[in-house]
């Protein structure tokens, strides 16, 4: 599972300037970064910084960069409509490594600008995030890679409304079942398997909930052995 290295990928650019006006960047190496996903000069950013955080995270996985490639787009709406339609999991709960997608709501209507960000961590009533073009007002057009945390804001009158979560590629439906087989038994008793559990609705309560993860019980059973396959890359024992 990748979600813990496309966290790191995201902090590791928090605190990038850009140039005012979208004219580039502080940093010549993120510069070479943004135009290497197809940034130009004057382009809103949020949305190429999303692509080049998971193609850094998935670097040498051919196939999975092909999927970026043909799916990932300028356009944060555009991006979450085609994952979509290529069937992958787009979700409205929060998950670390995923793609958050908003779009521009003006007088209840919808605009065709958006914003993206990366999802760092989740939490019952907001998560975090890395964004790129964003700012402290926290509107789209901002001048710097950021942390930020957010609301589930799936109702908004005038703003940034947000329309789902984008799953990472290998945290997917089949795949999350393949590593439960894989990574079957991690615990050896309840005392072990309970400070899982806890960890788990301590730290991501959105996903304890998802899959009816108890604080207690049974160290071996499908609740367990599914909400380790998604997060065992992101557990410290």
């Amino acid at each position: 599972m990748k979600a813990k290295e496309i966290v790191k990928v995201a902090l590791s650019f928090v605190g990038q300037n850009e140039i005012k006006g979208n004219q580039g960047f502080e940093d010549p190496k993120f510069l070479q970064i943004m135009q290497s996903v197809g940034w130009k000069i004057g382009q809103a950013w949020c949305s190429y910084f999303a692509e080049a955080v998971l193609k850094l995270a998935y670097k040498g996985n051919d196939k999975t960069l092909a999927i970026l490639d043909k799916l990932c787009s300028a356009s944060a709406v555009k991006t979450l409509e085609n994952f979509s339609k290529a069937g992958y999991k787009v979700s409205d709960k929060a998950t670390p490594g995923a793609i958050v997608i908003y779009q521009t709501i003006r007088k209840g209507r919808k605009a065709w600008t958006g914003h993206a960000g990366i999802v760092t961590a989740v939490y019952k009533d907001y998560f975090e995030t890395v964004e790129g073009n964003t700012g402290s007002n926290g509107v789209r057009e901002g001048e710097v890679v950021a942390t930020r945390k957010r609301k589930y804001s799936f109702n908004v009158y005038n703003g940034l409304e947000l329309q789902g979560f984008i799953w990472p590629i290998d945290d997917q439906g089949a795949d999350v079942e393949t590593k439960e087989t894989e990574t079957a038994q991690p615990f050896s008793n309840t005392k072990e398997g309970n400070k899982f559990r806890r960890w788990v609705n301590d730290q991501y309560p959105e996903i304890a909930s998802e899959l009816d993860l108890d604080r207690s019980g049974k160290y071996n059973n499908s609740y367990i052995l599914k909400a380790y396959a998604r997060l065992n890359e992101l557990y410290t024992a």
